[in-house]
């Protein structure tokens, strides 16, 4: 452990380096994460049945960056990179609502619990990007809030469950590197190139649509995007008929 933190207690990191250890943070009590960083653990920072405020420094090159089994996770500041998952809920509570998550493999993995993810930015910036942003797979208890800015170099949003997602009143940000795809049109080219990125009802039946605007279904030439099947027009038929 670099720091562990057991039921009822209190701590918080303000600064240093924990470096090289199978947990970075293990906490079962009440941990602030406000500076420092967290680098080449297991799992940057374990949250088990505790309470974690994320609002600063930064997990790095970890198998896990910020690990959700249990308890209340709040991210608002910071960054989460190189990791296999950036964040991975697989119970208890995760509120993001702010703070940088790239060059991870997924970006955010939802396996179970709840989470809600709002202002978070998924951009590169100076770094690389994200192989996925968001992974769902559990068809409930994610919710989608304001001020999200993707950037994956293979897939913004991996919809691996039934569930519909209508982000047209949140209004995400699209990126590919330095270029910002426009969407404010639904005649734009520009939404050819979200759906690339976007894994849903488009490309497997059986998934939930992911819409970012209001009655428009794309689809796209074969052979553009890495993980897609958007290329087939039934499946946009299929999807577009009440």
């Amino acid at each position: 452990f670099g720091l562990n933190l057991q039921s009822g207690s209190t701590g918080s990191m303000l600064g240093g380096t924990v470096s090289a250890a199978t947990y970075g943070v293990y906490n079962k009590g009440s941990f602030t994460f406000s500076g420092g960083t967290v680098t080449n653990a297991t799992i940057g920072l374990y949250n088990d049945a505790g309470s974690a405020t994320l609002n600063g420094g930064s997990i790095s090159n970890s198998g896990y960056g910020l690990y959700v089994p249990s308890g209340t996770a709040n991210f608002s500041a910071g960054t989460i990179s190189g990791s296999n998952e950036g964040v991975f809920v697989l119970g208890g509570t995760a509120n993001i609502t702010g703070g940088t998550v790239n060059n991870n493999t997924k970006g955010i993995y939802f396996l179970d619990g709840t989470a809600s993810v709002g202002g978070v930015s998924f951009a590169r910036g100076g770094g690389s990007a994200n192989v996925t942003d968001i992974y769902l797979d559990k068809s409930t208890g994610f919710t989608f809030n304001s001020g999200v800015t993707f950037d994956a170099s293979d897939v913004y949003i991996y919809n691996n469950t039934g569930t519909t997602y209508d982000l047209t009143a949140v209004s995400p940000t699209f990126k590919n590197g330095t270029t910002t795809y426009d969407y404010s049109n639904a005649a734009n080219t520009d939404n050819f190139r979200i759906e690339d990125r976007i894994y849903h009802a488009n490309d497997d039946f059986i998934r939930g649509k992911i819409t970012w605007i209001a009655n428009n279904t794309y689809i796209t030439a074969p052979g553009t995007g890495t993980t897609s099947n958007d290329s087939s027009i039934q499946n946009g038929i299929d999807i577009s008929v009440d």
